[in-house]
């Protein structure tokens, strides 16, 4: 999918990714996006890739505290993760904030 091609090509995702597989103590393989999993970002109000990429710069640090929070509970496993990841833990966060809004 163009999720697939993004999670392996946008700067952004592949560092983000990066930081979090050395927090996890993770691999990262290729990704695996379902076709239907863009639809489910547009409920974010996320319609391009663009604006992905702005979330995700936005919401960085909070997507990297996610990480830790992740590791803090794995009990020392080894993780292996789709590329990616990072939008999945920013989804993650974002619906806590909405959350913590009473949204």
């Amino acid at each position: 999918t163009s999720l697939d091609s993004f999670a392996v090509s946008n700067n952004v995702v592949v560092a983000l990714d990066r930081e979090i597989a050395q927090i996890l103590d993770a691999t990262i393989s290729e990704p695996y996006f379902l076709p239907q999993e863009f639809e489910v970002f547009k409920l974010f109000g996320v319609n391009t890739l663009d604006q992905l990429e702005t979330m995700l710069r936005t919401h960085y640090s909070d997507v990297l505290l996610r990480a830790n929070d992740i590791a803090s509970n794995s009990d020392d496993i080894s993780f292996n993760l789709a590329s990616g990841i990072c939008i999945f833990y920013l989804f993650q966060v974002v619906a806590g904030k909405t959350q913590d809004r009473g949204w």
